[in-house]
């Protein structure tokens, strides 16, 4: 991910397994990298509100 990050992408598609969804995402939205996440967006709703968070302030 960090090399990815390197190359600044305009754009992440998220769809590795639910569990790493928002630890991913959320290292992408600190990076100021726009992103696509599958369905379900996390695996529990304190990880949802964590991410939900995160969007809000970008």
């Amino acid at each position: 991910l960090d090399d990815c990050i390197k190359h600044k992408p305009d754009v992440a598609f998220i769809t590795n397994e639910t569990y790493k969804h928002t630890p991913v995402a959320l290292k992408l939205a600190r990076n100021n990298i726009h992103m696509f996440i599958e369905k379900p967006l996390s695996d529990t709703k304190k990880n949802l509100k964590r991410l939900s968070r995160i969007a809000a302030e970008k």
